[in-house]
C-alpha cells in the first residue's frame, strides 16, 4: 500500500517477443535518485557472457542504450505496454549507453522456488567450455574438467570437443550454455563428442551447482587450496 492506495503489480511480458529496436524503459534508483525513468531502445539481444566481459553469467542478455547506472541494478526493464520484459543486471564497464538486462522468461523458470522461499536449482555439469576456434575441429571445446563431478563421471576428458548435445549440433559455447539453463537437475544429456581422430557418445546426469559449492567449502575448512575456475 502506498498513501491508502494498494498498488498494482506491473505485468510481466515475454522476452521472447522482444526484437532489435524496440522501445525499451528503464525505472530505478541511480544514483540514488529515486524513481528515475530513462528511455531507449533494445540494442541487441542474447548477448553472451563472453561479449558482456563478465563470464560468469549464465544467461544472455538484453542490451539496451536507456541509461543504467548504479542504483538500476534489479530494477524492471519495461516495454512500449508497461511489460516487464527484463531485470537490469549491469552497465558496460567502459563506454556509455550500454546497459543489460536479464531476460524475463529466465527470471520465470525462477519465480516458483523464489516465492516459495527455497533455493533456486541450477544444473551444471562440471566443464569449462569455448568455442573451438581450432581448423577442422567445430564445435565446444572442454577446456577443463572438474574431477568427481557430473562431466567426469560421464566420460567427458579435457580437450573433448562437443559437437551434439541430445542430437542437436553446436558449434558455440552459448548454444551448450542454453542446454544447461534448460536442463533440470539430474536430466541426461547426450553428448557426441570428437576425440583425437574419433568421436564417442556419452550420458551425462546434472546435478545441482550447490552440491558442489558444498565440496568447495569442505575443502576450504579442511584448508585444501581453491582454483577459482568458471563451470557450466
Amino acid at each position: 500500500h502506498a498513501g491508502g492506495k494498494r498498488l498494482s503489480p506491473i505485468p510481466l511480458g515475454s522476452s521472447e517477443t522482444l526484437r532489435t529496436g524496440d522501445w525499451a524503459i528503464c525505472m530505478g534508483n541511480p544514483l540514488g535518485l529515486n524513481n528515475s525513468c530513462t528511455l531507449g531502445i533494445v540494442s541487441s539481444l542474447e548477448r553472451s557472457s563472453g561479449e558482456t566481459g563478465w563470464d560468469w553469467m549464465r544467461h544472455p542478455l538484453i542490451q539496451t542504450d536507456a541509461a543504467v547506472n548504479q542504483g538500476n541494478s534489479g530494477g524492471p526493464l519495461l516495454n512500449e505496454l508497461g511489460e516487464v520484459v527484463g531485470m537490469i543486471s549491469m552497465r558496460a564497464l567502459f563506454g556509455e549507453g550500454i546497459g543489460f538486462a536479464i531476460p524475463i522468461d529466465s527470471i520465470k523458470s525462477a519465480l516458483e522456488s523464489i516465492l516459495r522461499k527455497q533455493p533456486v536449482p541450477h544444473a551444471y555439469m562440471g566443464a569449462k567450455l569455448s568455442t573451438s576456434t581450432d581448423k577442422g575441429m567445430e564445435g565446444v571445446k572442454v577446456d577443463a574438467i572438474l574431477p568427481n563431478c557430473p562431466g567426469s563421471r560421464g566420460g567427458l576428458k579435457s580437450g573433448d570437443i562437443i559437437t551434439e548435445v541430445d542430437g542437436k549440433r553446436v558449434k558455440q559455447m552459448e548454444q551448450v550454455q542454453k542446454f544447461m539453463r534448460q536442463s533440470q537437475v539430474g536430466a541426461k544429456l547426450k553428448l557426441k563428442v570428437r576425440r583425437g581422430s574419433g568421436s564417442q557418445s556419452l550420458n551425462v546426469t546434472t546435478e545441482d551447482v550447490r552440491r558442489l559449492k558444498e565440496q568447495q567449502n569442505k575443502k576450504a575448512k579442511r584448508g585444501s587450496p581453491q582454483r577459482a575456475i568458471i563451470v557450466m
